[in-house]
């Protein structure tokens, strides 16, 4: 089995990760926090939001999981002529002082299941109390995953992405989702959980965080699967 991430996978080229919508993402991001200076991208893949935040004159900070990821965010931000601070880790991990204006989840990091048998929802309440102590006072959190009744509702079981078939599986109890990506010479396996928009504003609150807005849409459309919660540090 190959973890999604992984070397040679179809994320690299999938068709909604463009230049255009990164730019379109992060000009929503800055609406809610325009003076955001220090960024924590997390699950920064091959670094588009970072790379376009960076652009804008921010000091960004990226993690992934994922070595491959972050061999490529490297090199597509030395290819950008852009200054990136990328590293291998996992924001379940996090330590240290706040530092950070604005940190992103977005495009379904956060619920990712790592596929080693460890609980996709420990690891999402871990991560947003880490970044909850990541953050400075007033800082801002902005998160984009799939909202669990419309995913169900607008299940694709099975598509053709160019040369590669995807077979997709929702289990309507848990709500944990597993996805199979069949190429001409691999095979990528992908898990993830999925929320209902109730379910989210109360982990990011448990966290410690205040919701200050909660869209039923991605940061920009499509998916129609997505929602976006926004939330801040207490100034105090």
């Amino acid at each position: 089995m190959n973890n999604f991430f992984d070397e040679g996978s179809p994320w690299f080229t999938h068709p909604l990760l463009t230049t255009e919508r990164a730019e379109a993402e992060i000009d929503r991001v800055l609406g809610w926090c325009p003076d955001a200076v220090d960024v924590l991208d997390v699950g920064c893949g091959f670094g588009r939001h970072s790379i376009e935040l960076a652009r804008r004159g921010r000091r960004v900070e990226s993690i992934d999981p994922s070595a491959a990821m972050v061999e490529e965010a490297r090199r597509r931000a030395a290819e950008a002529d852009v200054e990136l601070t990328v590293q291998q880790g996992r924001a379940e991990e996090l330590d240290g002082p706040a530092r950070y204006d604005l940190a992103l989840l977005l495009f379904t990091t956060l619920g990712q299941d790592p596929l080693t048998g460890a609980d996709p929802l420990q690891i999402v309440d871990e991560t947003l109390h880490r970044l909850r102590r990541a953050l400075r006072p007033g800082g801002t959190l902005v998160i984009e995953v799939p909202d669990r009744h419309r995913l169900e509702a607008m299940l694709i079981e099975s598509e053709q992405l160019g040369p590669v078939q995807v077979e997709r599986r929702l289990d309507t109890t848990t709500g944990r989702v597993r996805e199979r990506f069949v190429g001409p010479t691999q095979t990528f396996d992908l898990g993830y959980v999925t929320f209902t928009r109730a379910e989210l504003h109360t982990r990011v609150t448990a966290a410690g965080f205040d919701v200050v807005e909660h869209l039923d849409s991605a940061l920009v459309p499509p998916p129609p699967t997505f929602q976006t919660l926004v939330a801040q540090c207490p100034a105090g």
